[in-house]
C-alpha cells in the first residue's frame, strides 16, 4: 500500500525561528529555492522530514501555495530532496485547499494517507488524516509519531 503525504511547506518546514534568521542575518540553518527568493525551509526540519519520507516510502504531493502547477515541481523537488509526484489544483488558502486535497483522493484512489497542513481545520475537514503542526514552530518529531500512527505504520 502506497502511503501518500500532502505537504504544505510554509509553517511546516519553515518556522518563525527561520524568518528570525534572515532578519539576523543567519543564513547558516536556511535552504532558500533560487527560483523564488522568499521561499525558505529550515534544513534541520527538512532533514528530519526527508529521513522520515525514506522510512516511509512517501509518495509526496505539494499542497503549498509554492507549487503553481506542475511546471514548479521540479524546483520543489530539487530544493527539497523528496519524492514528489504532484500537486493539488488549487494551492490558495482557505476551504478551496482542502477541497482539491479531497479531489486529489478521489481522482487518484489514494486510500492511505496523512496531510501535514499547518492550517489544520480552517482547509481541511478531514481531521482524521491530518497533522496541523503550530505555524510558529513547524514540524516536529511528535507531529511525524502522529503522521506514522495515521498511516497505520510502527512506530519504532
Amino acid at each position: 500500500m502506497k502511503n501518500f503525504l500532502f505537504l504544505d511547506i510554509d509553517g511546516v518546514l519553515n518556522n518563525a525561528q527561520t524568518y528570525e534568521d534572515v532578519v539576523q542575518d543567519n543564513w547558516s540553518n536556511i535552504l532558500i529555492r533560487p527560483e523564488q527568493q522568499g521561499d525558505r525551509v529550515n534544513i534541520d526540519v527538512l532533514q528530519m522530514f526527508q529521513q522520515f519520507c525514506n522510512e516511509i516510502s512517501a509518495q509526496v504531493v505539494i499542497i503549498s501555495s509554492w507549487c503553481h502547477g506542475p511546471e514548479s515541481l521540479p524546483a520543489i523537488q530539487r530544493l527539497l530532496q523528496i519524492p514528489i509526484v504532484g500537486c493539488i489544483d488549487n494551492t490558495g488558502g482557505g476551504p478551496g485547499r482542502g477541497r482539491s486535497v479531497d479531489r486529489y483522493i478521489k481522482q487518484h484512489n489514494v486510500t492511505n494517507y496523512v496531510i501535514i497542513d499547518d492550517s489544520g481545520t480552517r482547509m481541511h475537514h478531514d481531521v482524521d488524516h491530518l497533522v496541523d503542526p503550530p505555524g510558529n514552530i513547524g514540524l516536529t518529531k511528535n507531529d511525524l509519531i502522529k503522521a506514522k500512527q495515521i498511516l497505520n505504520i510502527n512506530i519504532t
